[in-house]
């Protein structure tokens, strides 16, 4: 698991959202193995409801851009607006992507490695 260590003592939720079942289940175990609490969801409709149900209780957002009902982009606009303090990572197998404007602060290509995404995660949440 490398030189990570679980986090303490407050817990940080992080909410993580793909439509690649896989990456969402790999990635839960591993940033539940460091202390994270992990939220998950398949597309872009089921972030916007978890953060109307959880609020401000989540520190990051995790989330593909490419996903069906609501798209990454566009879950990050509104969760900026209404939670202007929310750390957020886009994930994305496309370079083709034009993230001019857009307020995200980490981008991260797939294929994604865990340890790469379990330092982002702790360095973006010492703030």
């Amino acid at each position: 698991m490398g030189d990570l260590s679980p986090v303490s003592p407050k817990v940080k939720t992080i909410l993580v959202a793909d439509d690649e079942k896989i990456i969402v289940e790999m990635v839960k175990e591993y940033l539940s193995e460091l202390g994270f609490n992990v939220l998950v969801a398949f597309n872009g409709r089921e972030v916007l409801d978890i953060i109307n149900r959880q609020g401000t209780l989540i520190e990051l957002a995790l989330l593909d851009i490419r996903m069906p009902v609501v798209d990454g982009l566009t879950a990050v606009s509104v969760l900026k607006s209404h939670y202007p303090g929310i750390k957020i990572i886009l994930m994305t197998g496309y370079l083709n992507y034009d993230l001019t404007g857009t307020d995200i602060d980490r981008l991260i290509e797939k294929p994604i490695q865990l340890e790469r995404i379990g330092k982002m995660i702790e360095e973006m949440l010492e703030d």
